[in-house]
């Protein structure tokens, strides 16, 4: 007999899942955005801001600006940080502004290294900056010496990974390898994060897989059963 899929091997299948979708959401902290635009006319619109995103982008000579409205008090945390690779200034400045009026000018003399053992990615990592927000319209300006350079602004401490954050880091993974890291493409899922991740799809799709043969399995067999029952009963009245 070969193997046969039951409960037991479908939750101990959905047991694993969940274990090692635990271990790469603990290992992913921020959930990954990519910035095409983050213009004044045009910024980039923070949702959740206490829900922990990364957001990579790149100055090509103006400041980028992201705006975060909220009708609550919220606990603000921001930080940036920028590739130790070849496109990476550790001379980023972050100013936070409440409409028209700034509240607080973020910037770091020292950078100082920072490794990210997960994801096996070096930064320099800048300043941070952690407070309470009261109800209104805040504005995070981004800026440089000359406004140029990749960087990476981490916004809120909440961590939180839904499937959807997870398939959509499986899916920025090679754009942030190549063209922020500057790394080989292979390098997106050669790490605990992206290997994890990657199990976590083939672990759903092998129980899905189990599922559907079972279900199909079990209707056959209710079916012959059912044909036998209807035989038997004809060869009575006979």
């Amino acid at each position: 007999m070969g193997l046969q899929p039951t409960k037991t091997t479908a939750a101990k299948t959905l047991f694993l899942i969940i274990l090692i979708t635990f271990c790469a959401v603990t290992a992913l902290a921020h959930q990954p955005r990519i910035v095409q635009e983050a213009s004044q006319d045009n910024p980039v619109i923070v949702n959740d801001p206490e829900v922990s995103k990364a957001y990579y982008a790149e100055l090509t000579g103006t400041p980028h600006y992201y705006k975060i409205q909220t009708d609550k008090t919220i606990r603000f945390y921001v930080n940036i940080l920028t590739p130790e690779a070849e496109g990476g200034r550790p001379d980023f400045l972050i100013n936070l502004f409440k409409d028209e009026k700034q509240i607080v000018t973020i910037q770091g003399n020292t950078w100082k290294p920072y490794y990210e053992e997960f994801a096996r990615d070096d930064y320099w990592q800048g300043p941070e900056y952690e407070s309470q927000l009261e109800p209104g319209t805040y504005y995070i300006v981004v800026s440089g010496e000359k406004n140029t350079g990749k960087y990476a602004l981490a916004i809120g401490k909440v961590e939180s990974f839904p499937i959807k954050e997870i398939i959509r880091t499986i899916y920025l993974l090679p754009t942030l390898k190549t063209w922020f890291f500057g790394k080989s493409l292979l390098t997106a899922y050669f790490n605990i994060v992206g290997v994890s991740l990657l199990l976590v799809f083939v672990l759903l799709f092998i129980m899905v897989t189990l599922t559907i043969w079972y279900r199909k399995k079990t209707k056959a067999e209710s079916k012959g059963l059912k044909n036998v029952g209807l035989s038997k009963n004809r060869g009575g009245k006979e």
